[in-house]
């Protein structure tokens, strides 16, 4: 009976730090959001489906990479879903700072922004393994993007800028490089 205590115990996430659950709690408002956008509220907040996705993900990932099982994690998520549901309707004070969060965990897409992100990583995928198909793939996508940049008003020194930001996060997020590969066969309207 003992051991089993000791197993469930250690089954459960330490404590987490307010941030934490702050940004939980903007996960969850951003998926009703998203959800009621569905029916036509919220429009003026915009299309939460590039960069939603993209902050539940990192929030997440976050998360399991400080040991908190992604089991625990759904569940915490399910019950801030479920708090907010009791909670009445949402309030535009909490949708605006949890947008303002999403954007700062996760940057925007932009033209800019993802012509940086192709070129950076078509560099990496060079320099670690120059001769592969997806290196290949990116140093097919990354011009392409580069080039719709600059149709669409991006400027060198801007997309400078971009690159001096994305070399300096510590890694390339998934979600992010195939959504910005999406813009070279698809461009962002």
């Amino acid at each position: 009976m003992i051991p089993l205590l000791i197993a469930a115990v250690a089954a459960l996430p330490a404590p987490l730090a307010q941030t934490d659950r702050d940004d939980l709690r903007c996960v969850a408002v951003l998926a009703v959001v998203a959800h009621e956008q569905a029916g036509g509220l919220w429009s003026q907040v915009g299309a939460l489906s590039d960069d939603g996705p993209r902050f539940a993900a990192r929030i997440g990932d976050s998360l399991v990479e400080r040991g908190v099982a992604r089991e625990a994690v759904r569940d915490l998520l399910i019950g801030e879903a479920k708090g907010l549901q009791k909670g009445g309707p949402l309030k535009q004070p909490v949708v605006a700072h949890c947008v303002a969060r999403m954007h700062v965990v996760v940057p925007p897409l932009s033209l800019a922004r993802c012509a940086a992100v192709m070129i950076h990583a078509a560099d990496l995928a060079r320099a670690e393994e120059p001769d592969t198909e997806n290196t290949r793939e990116l140093a097919a996508l990354a011009p392409v993007v580069a080039y719709r940049a600059q149709q669409g008003g991006v400027t060198a020194e801007q997309l400078a800028s971009e690159r001096d930001k994305v070399g300096r996060e510590p890694a390339i997020d998934g979600a992010e490089l195939d959504d910005c590969a999406r813009l070279a066969v698809e461009p962002k309207k």
